[in-house]
């Protein structure tokens, strides 16, 4: 799809072009006729508002299962709305402007369920002001209804300000509807903070890839590429384990939570810039302990070779926060969750700033490489390639875009090919032999 400058719009630091929305609505089993156009709420938000014609009902929740197929979690309309025909002006053209105002709720894939709790009506609440919504069921899909991986951590933010209880992301991420939230937040107030730093980004795949956490520390940072890669691979998305006592307990954590996700060989690891140097690490105790890793992926991920000493992280770290413009955007607003992202992130480069990868290992090694830039020039002394730190293949790929945007559109999509074929390849290689 080829749009025009004028077709563009940006919503929360995005820019969509509506044309190619309206494409994708129109490639959908069923719908005559499509429109999309922006909407400002009373909260000020810009939300993406469809409207179309269809030979028969068919549901919001329908609309969007079908569409988060095609398209990423920003570009798919908050609302939609059946029309039996779309207003014309006397030109012939869709007058906009006469266009509905979408109903105060969304309609759902599943039926109306109200909360029934005391913790559901509170949830109901919540999820409401998060999503600008005026009516969301028990049983409804958080992202089906417009969420996206920022307004999920806002939206775990909300409850633990509110309640002082904290729902880990991943079971919310794994089950989102507010039944489940509440039944979360019972089992958190009977048996204190619970909750895991693994969560599976996506449903479908011929193999698992685990995926080691950029510089945020957080594996929601693979969400879209989850989404590219999905019937491809299931990817896992780690977060960083900020409460290990040491480096051992660390590794082995992550190496407990590898096998009883797939307790048997060979594993597929990836990293995402220090997420590399991480990965590689995991890769080593694997290996130690006797399980074959097949391979490593490391986009845009060198090798360091020396302790980086660092009196003070804060500054940096702010600079990375404030240069996602959704995530500081949403930050700003709330300093109780911009903490606790500051504090994971602390604890990460803390790690970091001694690790040195040494050895060898006998996993092929993929390393993507994102275009130079200036900000990203390597230090010869401390950094260097993978080459030299396995004793399996070493394959170089080019990506598309500087290191800071490789995952993020427009360059996603084709860096996401990249990808698709290196899995395909692993995939070859593990059938011959076995």
């Amino acid at each position: 799809y080829v749009g025009r400058i004028d077709d563009q719009v940006k919503i929360r630091g995005y820019r969509i072009e509506l044309g190619e929305v309206e494409a994708h609505l129109l490639d959908l089993e069923a719908i005559q006729e499509a429109v999309v156009i922006v909407r400002e709420e009373s909260d000020g938000q810009k939300r993406l508002c469809a409207y179309y014609v269809a030979g028969r009902p068919i549901t919001a929740g329908e609309m969007r299962i079908a569409l988060a197929q095609e398209l990423p979690g920003y570009m798919l309309p908050s609302y939609f709305v059946q029309l039996d025909k779309l207003p014309l002006s006397p030109n012939g053209k869709v007058n906009r402007k006469a266009l509905p105002a979408p109903e105060l709720h969304v309609q759902a894939a599943s039926e109306y369920v109200a909360p029934r709790t005391p913790q559901e009506v509170l949830l109901a609440h919540i999820w409401r002001e998060v999503l600008g919504l005026g009516q969301v069921g028990v049983k409804d899909n958080f992202f089906e209804l417009g969420g996206h991986s920022l307004s999920l951590m806002k939206l775990v933010e909300r409850v633990y300000t509110e309640t002082e209880v904290e729902i880990p992301i991943h079971s919310v991420f794994r089950e989102p509807t507010i039944e489940a939230m509440a039944y979360e937040m019972l089992k958190s107030e009977l048996a204190g903070k619970a909750g895991n730093h693994f969560m599976k980004l996506n449903e479908n795949g011929h193999i698992p890839v685990f995926c080691f956490p950029p510089g945020l520390g957080y594996g929601l940072s693979y969400l879209e590429l989850a989404k590219q890669l999905d019937h491809h691979c299931i990817l896992h998305g780690i977060d960083f384990i900020d409460d290990a006592d040491t480096r051992e307990e660390l590794l082995e954590r992550y190496v407990d939570a590898i096998l009883a996700v797939q307790p048997q060989p060979p594993f597929v690891l990836l990293g995402y810039s220090l997420g590399g140097n991480l990965t590689f690490e995991v890769a080593k105790a694997l290996e130690s302990r006797g399980y074959p890793v097949s391979d490593v992926i490391m986009i845009d991920s060198l090798r360091k070779l020396k302790v980086h000493e660092v009196d003070e992280f804060d500054g940096d770290i702010d600079q990375m926060i404030d240069g996602v413009e959704e995530l500081k955007e949403m930050l700003v607003h709330h300093p109780l969750l911009r903490d606790q992202v500051k504090n994971k992130m602390r604890a990460y480069w803390s790690y970091a700033t001694e690790l040195v990868n040494s050895d060898i290992i006998d996993a092929n090694i993929h390393a993507l490489m994102a275009e130079p830039s200036e900000v990203n020039q390597a230090d010869g002394e401390q950094l260097a390639t993978w080459q030299e730190a396995t004793r399996g293949r070493y394959v170089e790929y080019n990506l598309r875009g500087v290191h800071e945007d490789v995952l993020q559109p427009p360059f996603l999509e084709a860096n996401a090919n990249v990808m698709q074929a290196i899995i395909r390849h692993i995939l070859e290689q593990t059938m011959v032999t076995h």
